[in-house]
């Protein structure tokens, strides 16, 4: 099981709840969209803190335009979405990215043992 999460997690309404995805899920995006070390990066960055498409180029020091691009398959793969817009400087909107999930689990089993690890991670959520 390999679990992405920061070490201070956002607030659930931020994050929503705990993604589990399994083998049996449509993974091929996930799977290609984080073979990506560019990807990994942003999603992780997403994690420490929600922020902007120019905020993300920054801390994980790539053009704006390769993070964008990034972005985008990050949110067509459901493991990023927008969660709020404020007004540079110059009163351009700019979206806020954060992680679509409050943790990220990947399993890997039988489909009885799939169901108790999503029953294990929302008890542990709830908590």
């Amino acid at each position: 099981m390999t679990r992405l999460h920061s070490e201070d997690e956002l607030e659930e309404e931020d994050h929503g709840q705990p993604q589990v995805v399994d083998l049996g899920d449509e993974v091929d995006d996930t799977f290609s969209v984080l073979k990506s070390e560019i990807s990994r990066k942003i999603l992780i960055e997403l994690y420490e803190e929600p922020c902007t498409s120019s905020d993300v180029a920054d801390r994980v020091d790539t053009s704006l335009q390769n993070t964008n691009y990034h972005l985008d398959r990050l949110c067509e793969a459901n493991l990023v979405k927008v969660v709020d817009t404020q007004y540079s400087a110059k009163r351009r909107e700019m979206k806020i990215y954060a992680p679509s999930s409050s943790v990220l689990t990947f399993v890997l089993g039988p489909d009885e043992s799939v169901q108790q690890c999503r029953q294990a991670i929302d008890r542990v959520d709830q908590e």
